[in-house]
């Protein structure tokens, strides 16, 4: 299928896809929101001052019988970055003898866009203009401590890709303009970093291009 907006690069981005990325992600760091929402919970800090959505609400405890839920609105077709500030505090996670920090996460998002999303990306970066490497760390769950597949209530796939950069592709789906859709994911980083980035992309078919 043809997707009309890019679902992420399947490498590092170079010539002209960087240069489009680099455009877009300068015009970010100008044009932060005047009514940019952060919330607090447990230490970790959710904020949406990148623009491309709102963030709602934020509860729970990030723990696998308390997950922080994350709720947000997207209106528009840019990507969603969400900010997240001190994972280092959120608790961790066990696999043998290391720990990660780590928390686990329920992502509700509402399609308040004019198009119906067929496939949503999430990407995570330390560096807002640089993709993750397998060597930083920080993964969905890169330990394999959480359950597989990770859930979404509508879309039956989610396949993980951890090289050369790390972001969970949901598809053999379907989000109509007004309906929400549900993630359920775990990040983990053994050697967390003050501040990372969530990069969310919802895509659709070319045909809904207007």
């Amino acid at each position: 299928m043809v997707i009309g907006y890019p679902p992420g690069p399947r490498r590092a981005p170079t010539g002209s896809a960087y240069g489009a990325w680099f455009v877009f992600l300068i015009a970010v760091f100008f044009s932060v929101p005047a009514s940019a929402a952060s919330f607090t919970v447990n230490g970790v800090e959710f904020s949406d001052e990148y623009g491309g959505f709102r963030l709602l609400s934020v509860t729970g405890m990030g723990t696998t019988k308390q997950p922080f839920v994350v709720v947000e609105e997207i209106i528009g077709d840019e990507p969603a970055i969400l900010v997240i500030r001190g994972m280092a505090g959120s608790g961790t996670l066990q696999e043998g003898h290391s720990a990660f920090s780590a928390f686990v996460m329920t992502k509700i998002v509402f399609n308040n866009s004019r198009r119906g999303w067929s496939g949503f990306d999430h990407e995570l970066r330390e560096v807002i203009d640089t993709p993750s490497s397998y060597m930083d760390g920080l993964s969905f769950d890169q330990p394999g401590i959480a359950p597989r597949p990770f859930q979404s209530d509508r879309f039956r796939i989610a396949h993980e890709i951890r090289e050369p950069y790390d972001s969970l592709r949901y598809r053999n789906g379907k989000v109509d303009p007004g309906q929400k859709v549900r993630f359920d994911v775990t990040v983990t980083d053994p050697t967390p970093t003050p501040e990372f980035f969530l990069i969310q992309r919802p895509f659709w078919p070319v045909a809904m291009v207007k």
